[in-house]
């Protein structure tokens, strides 16, 4: 039915129970692995992911440019953690684009967005 980014936060999960028992949709979950999550991150991803019922990708990049990335972003923008930003839009976008879903749910604007 659409797709949403969930990084295992209140926000996102939050979003995702509106999407399914509000909405009554059935979404296509991704999350964009900075490399940094912590137990209780992952913990929630996987609680959220069975709880909810959703099917879920996850992209995790290689660490060494992971750690590249936030020593530039961090010098150059003060933004250590750019790459999640950056990382979990272009993730939800190009995977929408790749399974053709026209309905995206975004967590950030507590909205959705309709492409295509």
């Amino acid at each position: 039915d659409c797709i949403m980014g969930i990084s295992g936060g209140k926000d996102s999960t939050f979003q995702l129970h509106v999407i399914t028992k509000v909405y009554k949709l059935n979404p296509l979950v991704v999350t964009f692995n900075h490399t940094w999550l912590n137990d209780a991150g992952e913990y929630n991803i996987k609680n959220s992911i069975e709880k909810f019922n959703v099917d879920h990708l996850m992209f995790t990049p290689r660490k060494a440019t992971v750690d590249k990335l936030s020593k530039k972003s961090l010098s150059t923008i003060g933004d250590v953690c750019w790459h999640c930003h950056a990382g979990i839009d272009n993730f939800v976008m190009q995977t929408a684009v790749r399974y053709k879903i026209p309905l995206i749910g975004s967590y950030k604007q507590n909205s959705f967005r309709y492409f295509f």
